[in-house]
């Protein structure tokens, strides 16, 4: 089975434009267990191949009896398994520090500097992607640093010109601008959330988007104080990133390919209890 067979999977797909971000290819598909995968990128090739990994994760927890928290683990398909079971842990790890962080008991979250993000070439990348966009958005980043032997976390957060209807992207990575750039795509693509509640708005269909609504009131209302106004900071590499240490706690990796499958897919648990979500706080994640 190829990779590309996947689609077989797929009940219908869309190539969607952003109002914020028009230059972006985003790929939205609806699998055939009402499940939805995404991707995007700066060019229709990048959009496929990552919503195409959606789908591979989707179709392996669709395919066993496997355990998977949403809030604790990672999960992370690639053709070459090494990537998986590495972007898996990343994830895991991701989940770990965003809820932390989200619940303030984890590392503070501080800007990053402007002059680091034009040298990555971060800014140019998000310039291009908003260039001709019908609905102007702000966008910062922060970063959560919690010592060298853990992954760097970037939290990219779009607003309103007014500084209104946040939208928040999460990335994790060893390497700070890896982690900026998921952050940033991930950023990009949750905005298509916003773009249907502005659309639904204009229909009078709000009620069927309220789990955006709550979703966006629950970043106005905490993020002010969680990613504060602070002295920026310059993120540093990690060359010693080590899994036993990131959670305090064992982790379980494994590979949860079907047996079918055509692409690699690799699931991190850690050993943690999983976090525990408030009606009145909330989840940081869509």
């Amino acid at each position: 089975m190829e990779p590309n067979a996947l689609i077989s999977t797929w009940r219908r797909y869309d190539w969607r434009e952003s109002f914020f971000a028009p230059q972006m290819s985003i790929l939205q598909a609806l699998t055939d267990g009402n499940r939805t995968a995404s991707g995007v990128g700066r060019c229709r090739a990048d959009a496929f191949h990552r919503c195409l990994g959606e789908t591979a994760e989707i179709h392996a927890l669709q395919s066993g009896e496997v355990a998977f928290n949403p809030l604790r683990d990672g999960i992370a398909a690639h053709v070459d398994q090494n990537i998986a079971r590495r972007a898996a842990l990343m994830e895991a790890y991701e989940r770990f520090a965003i809820m932390s962080w989200w619940d303030g008991h984890g590392a503070a979250a501080a800007p990053v500097q402007g002059a680091w993000l034009q040298r990555q070439g971060l800014e140019q990348q998000l310039a291009d992607g908003r260039a001709g966009a019908a609905l102007k958005r702000r966008t910062r980043f922060w970063c959560i640093d919690a010592g060298a032997d853990h992954p760097v976390v970037t939290i990219c957060r779009s607003t309103s010109p007014e500084g209104q209807e946040p939208i928040l992207g999460f990335g994790c990575d060893p390497s700070p601008t890896a982690s900026a750039g998921k952050a940033l795509r991930e950023m990009l693509l949750m905005e298509m959330n916003l773009m249907e509640l502005l659309a639904a708005r204009g229909s009078g269909q709000t009620a069927l988007m309220g789990a955006v609504q709550r979703q966006i009131a629950a970043y106005a209302r905490y993020s002010p104080a969680l990613l504060p106004d602070a002295p920026e900071v310059e993120p540093v590499a990690r060359t010693a990133v080590k899994a036993e240490k990131m959670f305090g706690a064992p982790v379980h990796l494994d590979d949860i390919t079907p047996p079918d499958g055509p692409i690699r897919v690799w699931l991190c648990r850690p050993q943690i209890v999983p976090p525990c979500v408030t009606p009145e706080r909330g989840s940081p994640f869509f």
